[in-house]
Protein backbone atom coordinates (compact mmCIF):
# COMPACT_ATOMS: atom_id res chain seq x y z
CA UNK A 1 0.00 0.00 0.00
CA UNK A 2 3.06 2.50 -0.84
CA UNK A 3 5.23 1.16 1.74
CA UNK A 4 9.06 0.71 -0.47
CA UNK A 5 10.46 -2.84 0.65
CA UNK A 6 13.36 -4.73 0.11
CA UNK A 7 11.78 -8.73 -0.27
CA UNK A 8 13.73 -11.96 0.03
CA UNK A 9 13.04 -15.44 -1.37
CA UNK A 10 13.13 -18.51 0.86
CA UNK A 11 11.81 -20.89 -1.36
CA UNK A 12 12.17 -21.84 -5.14
CA UNK A 13 8.60 -20.72 -5.75
CA UNK A 14 9.01 -17.61 -4.49
CA UNK A 15 11.79 -16.32 -6.38
CA UNK A 16 9.80 -15.85 -9.84
CA UNK A 17 7.48 -14.31 -7.58
CA UNK A 18 9.95 -12.43 -5.92
CA UNK A 19 11.00 -10.98 -9.92
CA UNK A 20 7.77 -10.28 -10.82
CA UNK A 21 6.88 -8.04 -8.28
CA UNK A 22 10.18 -6.77 -8.18
CA UNK A 23 9.95 -5.58 -11.85
CA UNK A 24 6.95 -3.20 -10.53
CA UNK A 25 9.15 -1.28 -8.72
CA UNK A 26 7.48 -1.36 -5.43
CA UNK A 27 9.79 -3.29 -4.02
CA UNK A 28 13.70 -4.32 -4.33
CA UNK A 29 14.46 -7.98 -4.43
CA UNK A 30 18.14 -9.18 -3.56
CA UNK A 31 18.04 -12.65 -3.88
CA UNK A 32 17.26 -15.79 -2.43
CA UNK A 33 18.13 -15.64 1.33
CA UNK A 34 19.90 -18.66 1.58
CA UNK A 35 22.50 -17.09 -1.14
CA UNK A 36 22.57 -13.76 0.49
CA UNK A 37 24.98 -12.97 3.62
CA UNK A 38 24.10 -10.22 6.52
CA UNK A 39 26.28 -7.16 3.94
CA UNK A 40 23.96 -7.66 1.20
CA UNK A 41 20.46 -7.27 3.51
CA UNK A 42 22.16 -4.37 5.28
CA UNK A 43 23.48 -2.92 2.48
CA UNK A 44 20.17 -2.78 0.38
CA UNK A 45 18.67 -1.34 3.53
CA UNK A 46 21.60 1.35 3.89
CA UNK A 47 20.80 2.29 0.21
CA UNK A 48 17.03 2.47 0.43
CA UNK A 49 17.41 4.46 3.77
CA UNK A 50 19.49 7.20 2.33
CA UNK A 51 17.71 7.47 -1.65
CA UNK A 52 14.06 9.32 -0.65
CA UNK A 53 13.88 9.90 -4.30
CA UNK A 54 13.65 5.92 -4.65
CA UNK A 55 11.65 5.30 -1.40
CA UNK A 56 8.99 7.74 -3.21
CA UNK A 57 8.69 6.34 -6.39
CA UNK A 58 8.53 2.86 -4.62
CA UNK A 59 5.76 4.35 -2.54
CA UNK A 60 3.74 5.13 -5.64
CA UNK A 61 4.77 2.15 -7.83
CA UNK A 62 3.19 0.03 -4.29
CA UNK A 63 0.16 2.42 -4.59
CA UNK A 64 -0.74 2.06 -8.14
CA UNK A 65 -0.70 -1.70 -7.63
CA UNK A 66 -2.87 -1.93 -4.16
CA UNK A 67 -5.93 0.18 -3.73
CA UNK A 68 -6.47 -0.66 0.22
CA UNK A 69 -10.29 -1.62 -0.55
CA UNK A 70 -10.15 -5.50 -0.38
CA UNK A 71 -11.60 -5.16 3.34
CA UNK A 72 -15.01 -3.73 1.38
CA UNK A 73 -14.66 -6.00 -1.88
CA UNK A 74 -14.50 -9.46 1.13
CA UNK A 75 -16.79 -8.27 3.38
CA UNK A 76 -19.93 -9.24 1.24
CA UNK A 77 -18.57 -12.93 0.53
CA UNK A 78 -17.51 -13.30 3.82
CA UNK A 79 -21.11 -12.21 5.85
CA UNK A 80 -23.62 -14.82 3.30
Amino acid sequence: MGTPGIIVSLVKHQHELAVKFSSTMAAEYIGRISELKTENISNAVARLVQDFKRRKQMSLAGKRLVDGLATERLAPFLVN
